[in-house]
């Protein structure tokens, strides 16, 4: 059959409408499926909503957003789900993205602020806070602390076991350590929208007992009190999403006046003198801490000068919370301490979780060689002259209202102090003795 040019040309055309045709048949057919596809998924997604089944809601949305369709209803479902399943850092990605599709939405805001404060991610709650002033009302002032503690210790047992002034019978001293009460005062503030900044005020009197021995039968014993105060001050900057970085500064005034020694080789005879002492210590510190749903990690950077020595600790801190909430959570310090020309490592380990609703545990322990470390925010310091070996801690939190917390510390501490012997007036040997301390700290934390 031979085709003509004309018929040829009519062919090609067919051809190219046919094939076009195809095209589209295909694509109607695919788009249907698509279609179908989300519309199934949608109304499975809804129905379990409707019917609570929070597991039902997470498969199937988690399935629709596989398969690329993302959209507001989704990304509020699944949230709604993860927050009633207490997952809250999950959730609040969840309503972060919802609010991508609807800019403003004062349901996801609400969900998205409450996954906030219950995941413990409180700069992004004050971020969310500057970021829709006509939503949340910002206050200048928002929470207050308050606490207060004893500590007994078991250095006096210790140094009645002692041979204080050793076989020569020349000198023996020590300078113990004994109880102390604590008290200290906190308020956190915004200056501005956005910010969580911390100021504290804290005082400590610490109960202190030389006791000299000159013979087997010539003893001193001189009691006095140690005056602590220290001055808190923690500024908090969000970098970024769940990046913050927070300058610290503690300083402290301490006022001591212990037995001044001296003796006078001429006439061989030892005078005693009181001695007033006022001195000032610091500690300088930075932290930058990242915050993910499920983890917590950064460094810390420390410098003081506690004891006439300078100190500088470079620590990795790393949290967990294995169900994206505060229902469980771990929290890991590594810390290198170097001072006198050593470097001293120490660990602190602590894990918390809820017992029940209003009801939350903390168990916890720091060791190695804490001598003049600096644990964190400055709240409790090893600055007692003397050896540290470990300190054993746990906390009762107990959420008495929205706005009011109580918590309740304690902590058991072995240490080792010096003591002093002298074989001749010129020649000494120190020596330690251990003891434990017991603390005791109630707290009160009301939010505004």
């Amino acid at each position: 059959m031979i085709i003509s040019g004309k018929q040829s040309k009519l062919l090609q055309l067919f051809l190219i409408a046919a094939f076009m045709l195809l095209c589209v048949a295909f694509r109607t057919h695919a788009q249907g499926q698509n279609n179908t596809d989300f519309n199934r998924l949608d109304s499975l997604s809804y129905a379990c909503y409707l019917q609570g089944d929070w597991t039902c809601v997470i498969q199937t949305s988690n399935k629709a957003l596989d398969n690329g369709y993302d959209y507001y209803y989704v990304r509020m479902r699944l949230g709604i789900a993860l927050f009633s399943q207490e997952k809250y850092r999950l959730a609040a990605q969840q309503f972060e993205n919802a609010l991508r599709f609807s800019v403003g939405d004062r349901n996801a805001l609400q969900y998205l602020m409450q996954s906030y404060q219950y995941g413990g991610l409180a700069f992004e709650a004050a971020a969310l806070e500057k970021q829709y002033p006509d939503i949340y009302q910002s206050t200048f002032l928002k929470a207050v602390y308050m606490a207060g503690g004893y500590a007994f210790s078991g250095s006096g047992q210790a140094i009645d076991e002692i041979d204080l002034i050793g076989e020569p019978n020349v000198y023996g001293a020590l300078n113990r350590s004994g109880n102390y009460d604590y008290f200290q005062a906190g308020i956190q503030f915004a200056p501005f929208d956005g910010a969580r900044w911390f100021a504290a005020y804290s005082q400590l009197h610490l109960d202190k007992y030389q006791r000299i021995l000159l013979s087997s039968d010539d003893t001193i014993a001189y009691n006095y009190t140690l005056t602590q105060k220290q001055f808190s001050l923690s500024l908090p900057i969000r970098l970024s999403k769940g990046l913050t970085l927070f300058p610290e500064l503690d300083v402290f005034a301490i006022n001591n006046k212990p037995l001044l020694v001296l003796y006078d080789t001429l006439s061989s005879q030892y005078t005693f003198n009181t001695s007033y002492s006022t001195f000032t210590n610091y500690v300088i510190g930075l932290k930058v801490l990242r915050e993910t749903p499920g983890f917590t990690y950064g460094l810390a950077l420390g410098k003081a000068n506690f004891n006439e020595q300078s100190q500088i600790q470079a620590s990795f801190i790393f949290g967990y919370y294995p169900f994206r909430n505060l229902n469980l959570y771990t929290y890991s310090r590594v810390s290198a301490l170097a001072q006198n020309n050593s470097t001293q490592l120490h660990y602190k380990q602590i894990i918390g979780f809820r017992l029940a609703n209003p009801l939350w545990l903390q168990a916890g322990i720091h060791f190695g060689n804490l001598e003049n470390a600096i644990d964190d925010n400055a709240s409790l310091m090893y600055n007692l002259e003397g050896k540290v070996d470990f300190n054993i801690f746990g906390s009762v939190i107990v959420l008495l209202s929205k706005k009011l917390t109580f918590q309740l510390d304690c902590n058991i501490i072995q240490r080792q102090s010096p003591y002093v012997q002298f074989s001749d007036p010129e020649n000494f040997t120190y020596k330690t003795y251990t003891y434990t301390n017991f603390n005791l700290k109630g707290g009160l934390l009301w939010k505004f």
